[in-house]
């Protein structure tokens, strides 16, 4: 996951059920977050086997779709959690601190709560400062940086603007990088 890489987890990536039982069983992880929709084997079989297995690892579940009966299954295949797609960061590193018992150190308040200021840069259109808005909103930094890489390719002039931005999501800094382009949506506002 492209929000949790950046804040120093080790991220170990299976594309199925059955490729996570032996992934877990090459390394245990401290937490495993599973899909309820994967090829083969479901979310809720692989936590089922993992359960049978005598793993205790906390699992939390990741589903689109957030009925009822998918929540109760999911706990009685054992699982520790449920969270709904798409996947909101701080609900995200709420359960990671509830599961893993993590203690979050952020940056100086201060520091952050400070305005950037957009004196030196060109901005974008519009549209593309919503587009990269949106990537910030969902936390897909990998998104984010992947559009900026592109806007610099295929509009030079926007570059500075661009990595400003990358060097935040560098340090997930998603606060200050909604802050930026809040700062940059009005600006253009202004002058249209």
């Amino acid at each position: 996951m492209s929000i949790l890489a950046p804040l120093g987890f080790i991220v170990i990536e299976a594309c199925s059920g059955e490729a996570c039982l032996v992934q877990v069983q090459q390394q245990l992880p401290d937490l495993i977050l599973l899909d309820l929709s994967m090829p083969g084997l479901d979310g809720t079989e692989t936590a089922r086997q993992l359960r049978q297995q005598g793993y205790a690892t906390p699992i939390v579940v990741l589903s689109a779709n957030a009925y009822p009966t998918d929540r109760l299954n999911a706990i009685n295949a054992g699982c520790n959690d449920f969270l709904a797609k798409p996947i909101q960061v701080n609900e995200l590193l709420s359960k990671l601190k509830l599961h893993l018992a993590l203690d979050w150190l952020y940056q100086d308040q201060t520091a952050q709560n400070k305005p950037e200021s957009l004196d030196n840069f060109q901005l974008p259109p519009a549209q593309i400062v919503e587009d990269l808005t949106a990537y910030v909103r969902i936390g897909d930094v990998f998104g984010l940086n992947q559009s900026l890489s592109e806007l610099i390719q295929q509009h030079p002039e926007y570059t500075c603007f661009a990595e400003k931005i990358i060097t935040l999501a560098r340090e997930f800094r998603l606060v200050e990088i909604k802050k930026l382009l809040h700062i940059a949506s009005e600006e253009l506002a202004k002058n249209d």
